[in-house]
């Protein structure tokens, strides 16, 4: 969020509901809030809500759970993989010549339809 929000962007993040897990998302706001203030100050965006939706009759979820698995597909070279879904391939394929993109495998890369970054878990900045 830090690397891509604007400053005072308000910022609303929506989880896939599941079953097997379930936080406290006032307290996963209250997390997110503070790691944004510590690393940005007073340029920082803001987390305004943290929902949960089931992404099987939301469609902007399903949306982006496609548009998020062609670029895995891509990210972890799995199109190059001789058994690879055709499929999926297609799929990925069809996503990245509509973004005027060669691939989708390439981090940081960027359409005026579509960008595309690499995030790194667990990293802190300096």
């Amino acid at each position: 969020i830090a690397q891509y929000a604007l400053p005072d962007e308000d910022v609303h993040v929506v989880l896939d509901q599941r079953t097997t897990l379930r936080y406290d998302l006032e307290d996963l706001r209250a997390v997110l809030n503070n790691a944004l203030r510590r690393d940005l100050a007073d340029r920082s965006p803001h987390v305004r809500t943290v929902i949960y939706r089931d992404s099987r009759t939301c469609r902007l979820l399903q949306l982006s759970d496609l548009l998020t698995g062609a670029v895995g597909f891509h990210q972890n070279r799995m199109h190059l993989v001789p058994t690879a879904s055709p499929h999926k391939r297609a799929v990925a394929e069809h996503v990245a010549r509509r973004a005027n993109l060669e691939s989708l495998q390439i981090a940081n890369n960027w359409s005026p339809h579509m960008g595309i970054w690499t995030l790194r878990m667990g990293e802190r900045r300096t």
